[in-house]
């Protein structure tokens, strides 16, 4: 079945797959294999069904492979199970499954990229998506899969947020490797002069496996100085020294160039004039060192340089006055993790280091003769030491207890915290589990935005896009259902304090937080998804002697989709998203605010090639051209800048994907 599923003879690798389930029901690898197949000829449906199976099969373990591992998981190198829930919609479930792979089997690469890509909608979650891309690409083993070249890097303008058309380079995964050679092509055209294109060469020889690629976009944006161009290549190369030890490096380049994406409420609150250029090299170095059964280490070791200029540009009282800042921040970071698997256990151990040395450069002008001129540096540096273990008390209660310790400076910035980590898993009835977490994390400065540590607790994040230094503290409970094997619902609700560090003072924020979904498989051929995120955010300025409130907003997003799937792999999409904030800004406050809500219409027809070649598909965003006041993330956070995903004007993007 595998043989002819690689050859794309689908009705012969379907024929085998049965005859496997018929000849041993209690094996659940066919199933899973099936559902592979079912994924890639569009009846993503189906194969959540045979999916379901298979982890039925598997004692619920959620690891997608034999009881025996027969295959040792090579069949999910790629991402095809992510594929699935994708397909349907099912994020929040996605997210889920994710972090149950996880905490039973922390060094499944598999379940990290199911994870990375199911935080990859999340709002506030691109550090804790592109850290878990790290940690799936560091225990992977050799394969053919491409690293597309934009994956590892934040605050890149998304094209689509609809599910069955978004376009992907690895869009499919294969069951045998072998030697070759690949090449796939991505690209994206659509109104506000929006252009987007991808080229990968990726091969595997022997125990070595490469990949090169080059990612452009460009947008102007729905609004003046709103756009955006990126430029990104990356060189990717894996070596399988022996069963037990892998080694691989990286090398990024991505250049940036920019206007004003931030969406204060008012579309027409922004500034005209404001650019910012990054200019920004990587190099990655890891290896996997198998020690011994249940046993892997790993070692991250990072350098980077990023080069930052921002240019303000303001007229008052008839004079031109320009600040031209420039920033360069380069550094090393050094992580290692040793991760221990057993019957009923697991224990992930680690430390991390970094040193960094910051320098920049700050000229105003007026009128274009100069007024001052700044110069100036600080080193930044952390030490971090953590531990994570996972415990089975019985087959329905699992527990996760942890510890972390981070030890910070930068500029007038010092923080140590200890960092206590509480989560508890447990099935109270059948198809029915309660998660619960309570834990502290700091914000540490990170070279990349990426780390090894473990990202979540119970299906909690505890790393979030805040500023460097920035202490938080989350508490959530959650339960999860199946109501039968068609209807999945579930909710969770979570506070979170932080502690913003502005110099020497300390500004507290509060994040409440509530988020329901309900997943339908109504046929063989439909999905429905409804989900819903409110949030209620506070802060307190330090400088507000009588307690005034500068920032409250209090937001709810409810989408709710169809999506129907052909076997001949025609998909379709209808999308309605119910939007509705509140938002309060201090006495002092130069922002707009108020109150608004609105209805949004998104649409998304396509086709999937036969033989695994690719997507093609069109998508409509607001199709209904709604004008709405909307406030983004961008206040949450000084260090990531990334453009909305709501935008009030219509917009169109025609994406096409294919493997040659």
């Amino acid at each position: 079945g595998k043989a002819y599923y690689e050859e794309k003879h689908d009705d012969l690798s379907a024929s085998q797959l049965d005859m496997s389930k018929q000849l041993d029901p209690l094996d659940p690898t066919p199933w899973f294999y099936n559902a592979i197949r079912m994924q890639t000829i569009n009846r993503p449906v189906e194969a959540l069904q045979d999916l379901q199976q298979s982890i039925e099969l598997n004692d619920n373990r959620a690891v997608y492979r034999s009881r025996l591992a027969l295959d040792e998981d090579l069949a999910v190198r790629g991402a095809s199970i992510t594929r699935i829930y994708e397909n349907l919609g099912f994020n929040q479930l996605a997210q889920i499954e994710a972090s149950r792979s996880l905490r039973l089997d922390p060094s499944n690469h598999s379940a990290h990229r199911f994870l990375s890509d199911a935080y990859s909608r999340l709002p506030q979650h691109e550090i804790a998506r592109i850290s878990e891309l790290l940690q799936s690409q560091l225990l992977q083993p050799v394969n053919i899969n491409p690293v597309q070249p934009g994956l590892p890097f934040i605050g890149l303008n998304p094209v689509s947020r609809i599910g069955p058309a978004e376009s992907r380079s690895s869009e499919y995964s294969s069951l045998f490797e072998r030697d070759q050679l690949q090449l796939t092509a991505s690209g994206a055209i659509g109104n506000m002069d929006s252009l987007d294109g991808e080229v990968i060469a990726s091969g595997l020889w022997d125990d070595l496996s490469f990949s090169a690629g080059i990612s452009h976009s460009e947008t102007d944006g729905f609004r003046d100085n709103n756009d955006q161009e990126n430029e990104i290549y990356n060189l990717f190369a894996q070596w399988a020294v022996s069963p037990r030890l892998s080694l691989q490096g990286e090398l990024r380049h991505r250049e940036t160039e920019q206007g004003d994406l931030n969406f204060n409420f008012d579309p027409e609150d922004f500034f005209a004039n404001d650019r910012r250029n990054f200019d920004e090299d990587i190099l990655r170095l890891g290896a996997r060192i198998d020690a011994a059964p249940g046993s892997t280490f790993l070692l991250s070791v990072i350098h980077g340089n990023l080069d930052e200029q921002l240019v303000l540009v303001d007229e008052i009282a008839g004079s031109v006055f320009t600040l031209d800042d420039q920033a360069e921040d380069e550094g090393d970071q050094l992580e290692l993790q040793n991760i221990l698997v057993g019957e009923g256990y697991n224990v992930i151990t680690g430390f991390g280091v970094q040193r960094a040395d910051v320098s920049y450069n700050s000229v105003e002008l007026e009128n274009g003769a100069e007024i001052w001129d700044e110069e100036g540096g600080f080193d930044r540096e952390y030490q971090s030491i953590y531990l994570y273990g996972g415990f089975d008390y019985s087959p329905a209660l699992k527990f996760t207890l942890g510890a972390g310790y981070l030890d910070f400076t930068e500029d007038q910035k010092d923080v140590e915290e200890f960092e206590p980590k509480l989560g508890v898993e447990w099935e109270i009835v059948e198809n029915v589990r309660l998660r619960g977490a309570y834990f502290k994390s700091a914000k540490r400065p990170l070279i990349v935005s990426q780390t090894i540590e473990p990202t979540q607790v119970a299906g909690f994040n505890q790393l979030y896009d805040d500023t460097n230094g920035s202490l938080s503290e989350r508490a959530g409970v959650g339960i999860d259902t199946s109501l039968g094997q068609n209807v999945f619902a579930g909710f969770e609700i979570s506070r979170r304090e932080i502690d913003f560090l502005i110099g020497t003072a300390v500004e507290k924020r509060q994040e409440d937080l509530f988020q329901a979904y309900l997943n339908w498989m109504i046929s063989e051929r439909w999905a429905f998804t409804l989900d819903m995120a409110y949030e209620d955010y506070t802060n307190e300025d330090p400088l507000e002697s009588d307690g005034d409130t500068p920032l409250k907003l209090e937001s709810l997003t409810i989408p709710a989709s169809i999506r129907y799937f052909a076997p001949s792999g025609l998909f379709a999409e209808l999308q309605t998203t119910y939007l509705m904030q509140d938002l309060e800004r201090g006495e002092d406050a130069s922002l707009s605010e108020g109150e608004e809500d609105v209805v949004l219409l998104d649409l998304a027809i396509g086709y999937r090639f036969s033989r695994r070649r690719g997507t093609i598909s069109l998508n409509v965003l607001n199709a209904l051209d709604e004008s709405f006041f909307y406030q983004d993330d961008s206040f949450r956070s000084t260090d990531v800048t990334r453009s909305s995903g709501f935008i009030p004007e219509r917009r169109t993007v025609l994406l096409i994907s294919y493997v040659f």
